[in-house]
């Protein structure tokens, strides 16, 4: 049987324990409406919008928090690709973020159409690629599976 990247995603997220959501700013997904969110996880914590907080700190709280579960965490961006690429506003924030959470944590980009790139991004060395960039666009969404990591 062959299970789309939406399906084997769901899959995933039902098992997991915890989750990490960000606050939507300006032109970033609102993901309250998307579907593979619906699931009731035990623990979860929201990123705040307010970029002068310090994301190591809130590295250290969302280990705290979650200790040896697995965790998802959906972040925002200003572009996605689909090898897992994402450029931010430029601060840093979730690259710094990303950095300090454990690897085995999946990382979930979620966008829509106008702020995903058909054709490949640069990276550069500092960015924190997604496991996963889910593309919204009114009620349906498409989801690639990276393998960038």
């Amino acid at each position: 049987m062959n299970v789309t990247a939406f399906e084997k995603l769901k899959n995933i997220i039902n098992l997991y324990d915890g989750s990490i959501y960000y606050t939507p700013i300006t032109e970033e997904i609102d993901y309250a409406n998307c579907s593979l969110f619906t699931n009731s996880v035990s623990k979860k914590i929201i990123l705040p919008s307010n970029k002068e907080a310090d994301p190591f700190k809130w590295a250290i709280k969302s280990i705290e928090t979650f200790s040896s579960e697995n965790v998802y965490i959906l972040i925002p961006g200003r572009m996605f690709d689909t090898t897992g690429t994402r450029h931010g506003r430029g601060g840093g924030w979730y690259d710094r973020f990303l950095s300090q959470i454990p690897k085995s944590w999946i990382r979930i980009g979620i966008t829509d159409t106008k702020h995903f790139s058909k054709d490949i991004l640069a990276r550069n060395s500092w960015d924190e690629p997604m496991d996963w960039v889910i593309v919204c666009e009114n009620e349906s969404s498409v989801v690639f599976e990276t393998h960038a990591r």
